[in-house]
């Protein structure tokens, strides 16, 4: 369930982005490459071009890179979100145990 939701997709401004882990890592790559020019080139943020990213359902947004920040952002609170929320539900099933059969019989994988 928590993979199922982890690959979802997200929201960002309006908009629906891809989490599924191709994505992540495009992501990823893609903050990495806008915080080389910043921080390593030392470029003027204002000196890099807005660029096109797809959104789930294929709109083609363009993107500054305070806008890129936001959506790394909240793609990076989406995952906390989504495994807190996890954690809190095996936590509860555990807690939820009251005889040694059950204890015996749990899966820590949820099936």
């Amino acid at each position: 369930e928590r993979d199922k939701l982890k690959e979802d997709g997200f929201k960002y401004n309006g908009y629906v982005y891809d989490s599924d882990m191709i994505s992540l890592i495009n992501i990823v790559g893609k903050m990495m490459e806008l915080l080389i020019k910043l921080v390593v080139e030392k470029e003027n943020i204002e000196n890099i071009e807005k660029f096109i990213w797809r959104t789930k359902d294929n709109q083609d947004i363009l993107h500054s890179v305070e806008d890129f920040c936001g959506v790394f952002h909240s793609l990076a609170q989406y995952g906390t979100v989504v495994y807190i929320n996890s954690w809190l539900k095996k936590k509860q099933l555990m807690e939820d145990l009251t005889t040694i059969e059950e204890i015996e019989l749990f899966s820590p994988l949820l099936n």
